[in-house]
């Protein structure tokens, strides 16, 4: 079995070859342990993404079950992909896809984290309508989550979330929405990234 390291260079003959990206995806799926077996697709998926090799790379990101999460990502990236080759129908598709997995998969800043992807691969794709909406949705999202976090005393979720409003706001700046983007920011609960994101805002 190739270890992780040796999916990351495996050589590019070997990723655009038509049958050996199937032959090593089915020796990794034969793996009892789901960690080591999602671990070991993630990065075949990556290395086939990054060779460009979109219909692969969107077949095995769906292998990756117990990673969910992951798999938004790679929709996101194979997407904005797919869009630039023209591909636009297929682009909106694997987006809209990703959606209700994003919603489903972690813990709050988790799914605002990656709606949040999405929403940025949205606006790549010239859909900024769609972008400011799942913005907008991811930061409610995160902010729950991090009045949950602190009122369960969990200090690394309490951060998580803060940083992911943090990223929001900016993502939304991005968008064109200085006025959402502040509102985002003022409500960060921990005081040091509230007080960064708005002296972001105050610097543009």
């Amino acid at each position: 079995m190739l270890t992780s390291d040796e999916i990351a260079n495996l050589p590019s003959v070997i990723i655009r070859n038509a049958d050996e990206p199937a032959k090593i995806e089915e020796a990794i799926s034969s793996l009892n342990d789901q960690d080591d077996r999602c671990h070991l697709l993630y990065g075949l998926t990556k290395r086939l993404l990054a060779e460009g090799e979109l219909e692969a790379a969107e077949k095995v990101s769906r292998s990756l079950d117990t990673w969910p999460i992951e798999r938004t990502w790679f929709f996101g990236d194979i997407a904005v992909k797919r869009w630039e080759a023209g591909q636009a129908e297929h682009a909106r598709q694997l987006l809209q896809e990703a959606i209700p997995i994003a919603r489903n998969g972690g813990v709050e800043w988790q799914r605002a984290e990656s709606l949040a992807r999405i929403a940025v691969r949205f606006d790549l794709i010239g859909d900024r309508r769609m972008a400011v909406t799942l913005l907008a949705e991811a930061a409610e999202i995160a902010g729950r989550g991090e009045a949950q976090s602190l009122s369960r005393g969990n200090i690394q979720d309490t951060l998580d979330s803060a940083s992911t409003l943090d990223e929001i706001s900016a993502a939304l700046i991005a968008v064109g929405e200085p006025v959402l983007a502040r509102q985002v920011a003022g409500s960060i609960r921990h005081d040091h990234r509230r007080q960064r994101a708005l002296a972001r805002l105050n610097s543009k």
